[in-house]
């Protein structure tokens, strides 16, 4: 195993990589309970019908490993979706809030209806997953109300659509690369 780190703005960042160079680990904690998300304080009422409908038929469309998963895999029809891990509601029961990163999604998003169809998000994460080198859906631009898009290291490749250029509202979006070359670069040799 390798480690490295570098500070960016003030703040360490380190990260460890396998024998494979892939990372394992990143981030100080402190980031890490900053950028988790958890159901909080926005969460008041009862999830409405049809974002509970999106939220399964996002799920059943994407292939992720279970025994890896930390929000996906409690999703359940028999609870309230406002209720689930990763899933940020508004007063009216709307899906504002979703975090999905290290969830270990692999193959892609495109095909995911449930997800293009949650006209009320605000905010997406999907860092840190292994979308392998798909292109980054157009269909983001449907979610016109995203102020916050974090698709880092989720394994997306190609030109950046342009229908992202239309999404107004858009103050943040992180496409930042994984440290894997880094890892590479900064093997110790014996």
């Amino acid at each position: 195993m390798t480690s490295a780190s570098f500070s960016y703005l003030g703040v360490s960042y380190y990260f460890v990589c396998n024998e494979n160079s892939t990372v394992i680990m990143t981030f100080p904690d402190i980031l890490l309970s900053k950028f988790s998300w958890q159901h909080n304080d926005f969460v008041s009422g009862q999830c409405q019908n049809d974002q509970q409908y999106m939220l399964l038929q996002m799920k059943n469309s994407l292939v992720f490993d279970s025994s890896f998963s930390v929000h996906l895999v409690q999703w359940n029809q028999s609870t309230d979706c406002c209720t689930w891990s990763g899933v940020d509601c508004d007063v009216d029961g709307h899906v504002i809030g979703l975090n999905l990163s290290f969830e270990s999604i692999s193959g892609g998003i495109e095909n995911s209806t449930g997800l293009f169809g949650l006209h009320y998000l605000q905010s997406l994460n999907l860092a840190y997953n292994s979308l392998n080198a798909a292109q980054i859906p157009s269909r983001f631009a449907n979610l016109t109300n995203l102020t916050y898009l974090n698709l880092s290291t989720a394994g997306f490749t190609g030109q950046i659509p342009i229908a992202i250029s239309g999404m107004t509202r858009l103050v943040s979006l992180d496409l930042s690369t994984d440290f894997a070359v880094a890892c590479r670069s900064s093997s110790l040799e014996t």
